[in-house]
């Protein structure tokens, strides 16, 4: 199941992958993870960046200014991060509106069922739009 945002602002985007984040951290601590330069709606492409821990993601979503420091300069790719043990997969983005005046930004994670279940209840997703996972991904990528 793939949960995911329309663009929204900086602030509220920097607030949401935390929640996020905390909710996987607890999963497991530990966690084996990578981290990707994600261009799937760009070209397809998915390029390993290497491993990544949680207090390195923390610092990577913090703050907005975090946030854009972040996101690679080429247009529509995203950071992605994902569970070795392939539980789940979360990606973001944050840029300049078109106008080059506001901060706005995405994020979807992608969990397994059983987790999916879990994170419905621990945090609240009523401003999160669902679908299963093979539609959203068959929706992005070019």
């Amino acid at each position: 199941m793939t949960f995911w945002t329309k663009p929204i602002p900086a602030p509220q985007l920097s607030t949401w992958l935390c929640e996020v984040a905390a909710f996987l951290q607890q999963l497991d601590p530990h966690a084996a993870m990578k981290r990707y330069d994600d261009w799937l709606e760009h070209d397809g492409l998915h390029f390993d960046r290497g491993a990544i821990t949680f207090p390195e993601l923390f610092s990577a979503i913090g703050s907005p200014r975090d946030l854009l420091a972040a996101t690679p300069d080429d247009d529509r790719v995203c950071v992605g991060v994902a569970d070795e043990r392939g539980r789940w997969y979360l990606r973001f983005r944050l840029e300049w509106d078109d106008d080059g005046r506001e901060l706005t930004g995405f994020f979807d994670v992608t969990l397994r069922h059983e987790l999916a279940d879990r994170f419905r209840t621990e945090l609240d997703t009523r401003s999160l739009i669902v679908e299963p996972s093979a539609a959203y991904f068959a929706r992005i990528q070019v």
